[in-house]
This record gives structure tokens, C-alpha cells and sequence, in this order.
């Protein structure tokens, strides 16, 4: 059940790869058989032949967005609840030879042996501290057996040949000595609860408010109400700055027109006092504005700033549940003429192709909403940046595949790389040719200085 919910919840996630990857094999394979050279041949042009398309995907867009928006917080909440419940519960009831099994809360037990039928132990040590405040009980026996209950949910032990060791603790907090029970017994009967171990069923209560499992409309409410409950701590902190630290009233609630108002710089005042007052004066005053300062960060700090983070897992949620619709639809219009220029359908280099464009924009959209997340960016640049890039991209793509661009052909990548090398090649070669003319008349202007030379001598 848990793995089937884990698999509905990852469908939406899947659906902008599927649609990057189908796209491309589809229009691949038309560009492979020369189907699209048929199709555009008689007159149809790139987007004609991708009107049923972009209709298909424009419908499993907006089914896309309903499943998100609808189906999608039923099954976060079913799941989520499941996987909590499976987190909390204890592993079955297990004992093997020789190790210790304390998977009970007030019992740990150990046999030496096990026999074939299952039931049949030898050598058993049970603990038993279920009668608290250290009324510890230690059983030894010869051999036993344990059987479930129909229901599985008490353990049936019988134990033969036995000791049975309890401590015997007084109310008495001055208690000296340690007095303890033995008990021998030829057969005993422990029976043992094993309800802890069953899976417990919690509410869905506790979950139901969690941003995952809500839609588009109990998001809003939810956003709505940390901004209200954001504004009501600024209130409650400036309140209690403006109890806590001294600040002249007529500063606050001033009701002297501005034009009458005399103002006294802080020069002026200081000025009636001595060196000593001064000083005194505005050591407090720093004292009091770094206690306003601290205060404020640590109330800022500690609730504001939580409340703000928590809230904005709430906006992404919102955002996330339109992003993936509009990836699917940009997506579509990336796959689709990139799959007309490399005519290559198949499960070969359009797998390839498709996992690494994806691979891109989920690394993209992963950093860039964990920095919206961190208070680092808007909502618009956080959480939207993929669309922003995928979606020029595949505008240029689809206007290079409707004019039958060769942008990804190697043939036409082959003919420039030979006219670039020819070019350099024969700049270079007239380059050193140059130098070369240059260098035989520097060396016939050396000979023809050296001969003059030798005439004159």
C-alpha cells in the first residue's frame, strides 16, 4: 500500500520528462522514414503537423494540473499518515538462538536453542519489568515453548524446570537492604502483549494541514494566515519595545504642527551637563539601543523569521502545482522540433538527448527553490527561472526546425570546420611567407653591408 502511493504521488513529477522523451522519439521517427519530408512536401507546414499534438498536450497539461491540484494532497495524506505509521512501528516479534530480543517494552528474553517445529525452545532467560519501580523479575528454565495467539496479539510461553528470581523493593526511600524472592517451579505460564507491535492507524487530522496535502484554494487560506499572524508579531514586538525601552512620548504621538515645532539637536541638551554626565549619559543611551537591537533580533529570530520560512513552503507548493503544467507545455515545444532537426527516433540518442535537457532543467529548478526557499529570491525568479530559460529555447528550436535549419547535421558542421581551417591556413601560410621574404632581405642587406665593409678595408 505504502509503495503504491509512493508510486501515484511520483506520477506528476514524471510527466514533464515523459512528454520531453515521447516528443522527441515521436517527431524523430517521422524525421528517420522521411514521413516529414513527405508531410511537408504536400504542402503541410511544422506547426500543421503539430496541431494534434499540441492538442494532446494541452489536455494532459490541464489533467496534469487537476491531479496535482485534486488527486495529489488525498494521496500525500493517505501516504504520508501510512509512512509515519510504518516509521513508528516495532519489527515483528523475533527470537533467535543465543541473542538477546528486546524488541518488548518490559521484557527481554533469549533461548539457547530452537527446535525444528518452531515452537520448542531450550535454555530460556526472560526478564521481566513490568512490575515497575524495580520490581524486576529473572526466570531460568530448562526448556518451554511459545506459542501466538488466533489473534497475534499475546504471546503464549510455557517453561519447565525453572528459577524465578524477583527483587522486593519497599515504599520506604531509606531502604538499606535488598531483599529478593527465589521460586522454584516445575511448570509456569507467561503470557506476554504484543499489541505494541501491531501497526497503529493515526489520524489524518494531524497531517491534513501540512502544505503537501492541500490544494490551490486551502493553500491561499494558509498563506493568508501567516501573513496575518507575520503582521500580528510585528505589532506584539513593537509594543513591547516601546514598553520595554525609554522613548520620549512626544516622539510618537506628536500633535504640534511641523511649522510650530522646536527642535533641540543633541548638542544643545548636552551641552547643560559636565564632562562626567555626559559621558554616563551616552553610555546608557548605547546601552538601551543595543538592547533594543538585541531584542529585536532574537523576537525577529525566533518567530518571525520561522513563521516567514514555513510560509514559504506554502507559496512553492502553490507555485509548484502551476510549474508542472507549464513544463510539460515547454517541454513539448523543446522535444518536438528538436526531434524534426536530429531525425532519430528510436530509444537510442533521443533517451540520451531527453535525459540530459532534463537533467538541466531539474538541477535549475532544485537550486533555484531552494534559494527562494532560503529568502534568497522572489517567487517570479525562485521558482519560475526554468520556464524563463526553456522557453526561448524552444521557440528558437521550433523556428529552426520549420525552416529546416541543419543546426545539429555534422555534414554541415564538417563543410564550415573545412572553410575555417582553409581560411586560417591560408592567412597563416601568407603570414609566414611574409616573414620569411622578410627575413632573405634582412640577411642580403647583412651580406651586402658585410661586402661593403671589406671593400673599404
Amino acid at each position: 500500500q505504502l509503495l503504491f502511493y509512493s508510486f501515484i504521488s511520483n506520477l506528476p513529477k514524471a510527466a514533464p520528462l515523459a512528454v520531453l522523451l515521447s516528443s522527441i522519439m515521436t517527431m524523430g521517427n517521422l524525421g528517420e522514414r522521411y514521413e516529414m519530408a513527405a508531410l511537408k512536401s504536400s504542402g503541410l507546414s511544422l506547426f500543421q503537423i503539430m496541431k494534434p499534438l499540441i492538442a494532446f498536450i494541452f489536455v494532459l497539461a490541464i489533467g496534469v494540473f487537476l491531479f496535482s491540484n485534486y488527486t495529489m494532497p488525498y494521496i500525500q495524506l493517505k501516504g504520508g499518515r501510512l509512512l509515519w505509521d510504518v516509521r513508528q512501528s516495532k519489527p515483528a516479534f523475533s527470537v533467535k538462538e543465543g541473542v538477546y530480543y528486546s524488541g518488548l517494552r518490559d521484557f527481554r528474553m533469549k533461548v539457547d536453542k530452537k527446535e525444528k517445529d518452531g515452537e520448542t525452545v531450550k535454555g530460556i532467560y526472560i526478564s521481566d519489568n513490568s512490575g515497575g519501580a524495580g520490581n524486576s523479575a529473572q526466570l531460568m528454565a530448562d526448556s518451554g515453548t511459545m506459542k501466538m495467539s488466533a489473534d497475534k496479539n499475546s504471546l503464549l510461553i510455557k517453561i519447565y524446570s525453572g528459577i524465578q528470581y524477583r527483587s522486593i523493593v519497599n515504599d520506604e526511600k531509606s531502604q538499606k537492604s535488598r531483599p529478593f524472592a527465589k521460586m522454584n517451579f516445575r511448570e509456569e505460564e507467561i503470557n506476554i502483549d504484543l499489541t505494541e507491535l501491531k501497526m497503529r492507524n493515526t489520524a489524518e487530522e494531524l497531517f491534513k494541514n501540512n502544505f503537501q496535502m492541500l490544494n490551490l484554494k486551502q493553500l491561499d487560506r494558509s498563506i493568508d494566515s501567516f501573513k496575518t499572524e507575520n503582521r500580528k508579531l510585528q505589532r506584539s514586538v513593537f509594543t513591547q519595545v516601546t514598553k520595554n525601552f525609554t522613548i520620549q512620548s512626544n516622539v510618537l504621538n506628536r500633535r504640534v504642527d511641523s511649522l510650530d515645532q522646536k527642535y533641540s539637536s543633541i548638542r544643545e541638551t548636552l551641552r547643560k551637563y559636565n564632562l562626567v554626565a555626559k559621558t554616563v549619559i551616552l553610555d546608557e543611551a548605547l546601552e538601551s539601543a543595543r538592547s533594543a537591537d538585541n531584542y529585536l533580533s532574537s523576537m525577529l529570530s525566533r518567530d518571525f523569521e520561522d513563521n516567514h520560512s514555513t510560509m514559504l513552503q506554502y507559496v512553492a507548493e502553490w507555485h509548484k502545482k502551476l510549474t508542472l503544467p507549464v513544463a510539460c507545455i515547454v517541454l513539448f515545444f523543446v522535444g518536438a522540433p528538436l526531434g524534426a532537426i536530429v531525425r532519430k527516433g528510436g530509444l537510442g540518442m533521443p533517451v540520451v538527448i531527453a535525459t540530459i535537457m532534463f537533467l538541466f532543467y531539474h538541477v535549475i529548478s532544485v537550486t533555484f527553490e531552494k534559494s527562494f526557499l532560503e529568502g534568497s529570491l522572489d517567487v517570479s525568479s525562485g521558482l519560475w527561472t526554468p520556464t524563463y530559460i526553456f522557453l526561448p529555447f524552444g521557440i528558437w528550436l521550433t523556428w529552426m526546425a520549420a525552416r529546416d535549419s541543419s543546426v545539429f547535421d555534422k555534414a554541415s558542421y564538417g563543410k564550415t570546420y573545412v572553410k575555417i581551417v582553409d581560411f586560417a591556413y591560408a592567412h597563416l601560410s601568407g603570414l609566414f611567407k611574409r616573414k620569411k621574404v622578410k627575413k632573405e632581405k634582412a640577411i642580403e642587406n647583412d651580406k651586402d653591408e658585410n661586402k661593403k665593409t671589406e671593400d673599404y678595408v
